[in-house]
């Protein structure tokens, strides 16, 4: 994925940033609803919160959670390519003005960077809120994935997640043969909603409170490049066995 494009506007290079990794508050809420309004739930109970988004690109959300709510809420990202990194975050934040060159320093999130495909390098209950926006249908293990959310978010936590299964069917589950759906498999879950995306109808978001044993029993066979077996085309589409 391009880190940015340049651009001669007026005679003078300018960054043209990548949509899909530079998305804020505004725009998730056609993907996972209100983030902000998530926040505010849990700040009415703690003095401060620790967030994490996996597969934060830019990290403008985390800027702007910080640039709102200040010490009280204190940032974590993950990105899977070096390239991606914490000196990108803080060139985008003060280009976008999120930050001035003198503030930016102290509200940079704590970034990873590391594949999530097996395992998010964090310890059980660490998060108050989780979240992740079109990063699962890069993933091979998407069932693994959504179990480790839920490990590291903490007791009264939360999770929200994009479950990308409605337009490119990422998703191929089979239970003694017969295909079964991983929102029906979700939809039996305690603790769970699943919503339409107000960008995309066909797709579903999952809000999930901490689940004490949150397991979906779904075992990875095969999983397969969409890209390469359609240019147009992206993610991984993996397809698991069911219990």
């Amino acid at each position: 994925m391009t880190l940015y494009w340049i651009k001669k506007v007026n005679g003078k290079k300018q960054r043209i940033w990548n949509y899909g990794r530079s998305r804020g508050l505004k725009e998730a809420k056609n993907i996972l609803g209100d983030v902000e309004k998530e926040v505010k739930l849990l700040l009415k109970n703690k003095k401060q919160i620790k967030i994490l988004e996996v597969g934060c690109g830019y990290g403008r959300i985390l800027l702007e959670l910080k640039k709102k709510y200040k010490d009280r809420v204190e940032t974590f990202g993950i990105n899977k390519e070096p390239r991606w990194n914490l000196k990108l975050i803080e060139v985008f934040g003060v280009a976008e003005g999120i930050f001035s060159k003198k503030e930016i320093a102290k509200n940079l999130p704590k970034l990873v960077i590391c594949d999530v495909n097996n395992k998010i390098p964090f310890k059980n209950n660490t998060f108050d809120f989780v979240f992740s926006e079109r990063t699962i249908q890069y993933l091979s293990n998407k069932a693994k994935y959504l179990e480790e959310l839920n490990r590291v978010t903490t007791k009264d936590g939360t999770i929200l997640t994009d479950i990308q299964n409605g337009t490119e069917n990422r998703w191929e589950i089979f239970k003694k043969g017969k295909k079964v759906n991983i929102y029906s498999i979700l939809s039996q879950k305690k603790g769970i909603k699943l919503q339409k995306e107000k960008g995309n109808p066909k797709d579903k978001f999952l809000r999930m409170q901490k689940q004490s044993n949150f397991k979906l029993n779904l075992t990875l066979v095969s999983s397969q490049d969409l890209h390469k077996l359609n240019p147009d085309k992206w993610g991984t589409k993996s397809t698991f066995n069911s219990k």
